[in-house]
């Protein structure tokens, strides 16, 4: 699982890392992307390698017939998971043609301690910006307009983030400079792409947040969430 995000950056700090230009629209830093508001963030896809272009999490397969059943089907298709990715009817014609690079700088899960559930913010130790391994669709609206989406593909969990994430024990799959050219790469064969996906140890640091990310009473959306909080004898010490 992965439903929460940030893209705490500036724009030229994103197209320095990646190598790459935004299009068509402003951009300020996200402090917390939560994917049940299927907001619009920027991607980069395998058909336009040197844009950054923005679409809504939740992919929309281009199959839909209707708006109902697109407003319907992005609610379960915010991840992917990478075992079953190649089977489910959503996911499957994405994953072979079209594969996409989701710019991040952290991410959220919770932690279950008996009856306390603890936000935590998850970073690499050695890098302000990465990227998930995505795939993206176009779908296009009963008023003719085509309508862009993503999802995030996920894995099991390594050792650290099963020790967060403790009760689905899963993870985004993260890819490194490398690999993000090879995911991009349209004559990639399904054995790298399997590849690519796979659970991976990572370079992690985290700790404890506010509470407040999971209230939807409370813009969550600001610098704030980001400062580390403390929770007496329930902090692992990760």
């Amino acid at each position: 699982m992965c439903f929460n995000y940030s893209l705490n950056t500036s724009v030229k700090s994103m197209q320095e890392r990646f190598n790459a230009s935004i299009i068509k629209r402003d951009f300020n830093p996200v402090y917390h992307a939560n994917a049940f508001t299927y907001p619009a963030m920027p991607v980069i896809t395998n058909e336009s390698r040197d844009e950054i272009n923005f679409f809504n999490w939740g992919l929309i397969p281009s199959w839909i017939k209707n708006d109902s059943e697109a407003d319907e089907i992005k609610k379960f298709t915010l991840n992917a998971r990478a075992e079953t990715v190649f089977e489910k009817p959503s996911f499957k014609g994405s994953i072979i043609k079209k594969r996409c690079i989701i710019p991040a700088s952290g991410f959220f899960e919770w932690q279950h301690i008996n009856k306390e559930k603890l936000p935590y913010y998850i970073r690499l130790s050695d890098k302000e910006l990465f990227s998930f391994a995505g795939i993206w669709s176009i779908y296009t609206n009963e008023d003719k307009e085509q309508l862009f989406s993503y999802s995030i593909i996920t894995s099991d969990a390594n050792e650290f983030m099963a020790n967060i994430h403790n009760t689905k024990r899963r993870m985004p799959v993260i890819l490194d400079k490398t690999e993000e050219e090879i995911w991009l790469n349209n004559a990639i064969e399904k054995g790298d792409i399997q590849y690519l996906i796979r659970k991976k140890d990572q370079n992690f640091k985290a700790y404890t947040i506010s509470k407040s990310l999971g209230n939807p009473k409370i813009n969550s959306n600001t610098k704030n969430i980001l400062k580390e909080e403390f929770y007496g004898n329930l902090n692992l010490g990760i």
